[in-house]
C-alpha cells in the first residue's frame, strides 16, 4: 500500500484486470466497451491504463490513427529519457515500429520527422504561417500537431508535471 496506515481509496482493478483491458483495446475494443465489461467509467479506465512511469516524466505524448491512440510517450526533456506504451500490436501503426525501448535519439527522430524540414526553403515563411518565430522541432509540434500531409497520424501533447 501506499501508506503505512494502509488509509486511502482502495484500487478496484488488479494487474490481471488491467491487462485484460489493454488487451481489449489493442484487440480493437472502444474504450467504452472496456468500460462497460469492468462496470465502471472510462475515465476510470483511463486512470489504470495511462499509469505515469515516475514523476519525472513532464510531457506525454499520444501518437495517434486518427482517433485511436497507438503509443503513449512520456518524456522527461531533463535527462532526456523517454519511455512509451504501446497500445497496439501492429508494429506499422505505433510510433516507433519494432522498437520497445527506444532511446532518446531514436525520439528525435520521430519528432523531427513530424515538422516541417529545417532546410525547406521558404521555411521563415512557414513558420510564420504556423505561428512561430523560430525552428524548435517541440514548438512546431505543439502548433501542428504533428500532422503530415497524406497520412492520418498526429500528436496530442499533454504536460503532466
Amino acid at each position: 500500500m501506499a501508506n503505512d496506515r494502509n488509509a486511502g481509496r482502495k484500487h478496484r482493478f488488479n494487474n490481471s484486470d488491467v491487462e485484460e483491458m489493454l488487451t481489449m483495446l489493442k484487440n480493437g475494443h472502444r474504450i467504452d466497451d472496456v468500460a462497460d465489461k469492468f462496470m465502471t467509467s472510462r475515465q476510470v479506465i483511463g486512470r489504470y491504463i495511462n499509469k505515469r512511469p515516475n514523476k519525472n516524466f513532464t510531457h506525454k505524448i499520444t501518437y495517434m490513427l486518427g482517433h485511436k491512440p497507438m503509443t503513449i510517450i512520456y518524456v522527461d526533456f531533463l535527462d532526456k529519457k523517454i519511455q512509451i506504451q504501446n497500445r497496439t500490436d501492429n508494429i506499422y501503426d505505433r510510433a516507433f515500429g519494432k522498437v520497445l525501448n527506444p532511446n532518446w535519439k531514436q525520439f528525435e527522430i520521430l519528432i523531427n520527422e513530424r515538422v516541417i524540414p529545417k532546410d525547406r526553403i521558404d521555411l521563415d515563411k512557414a513558420l510564420k504561417i504556423i505561428g512561430v518565430d523560430h525552428y524548435d522541432p517541440f514548438l512546431i509540434i505543439n502548433k501542428t500537431k504533428g500532422k503530415m500531409e497524406g497520412d492520418k497520424y498526429w500528436m496530442r501533447i499533454k504536460k503532466i508535471a
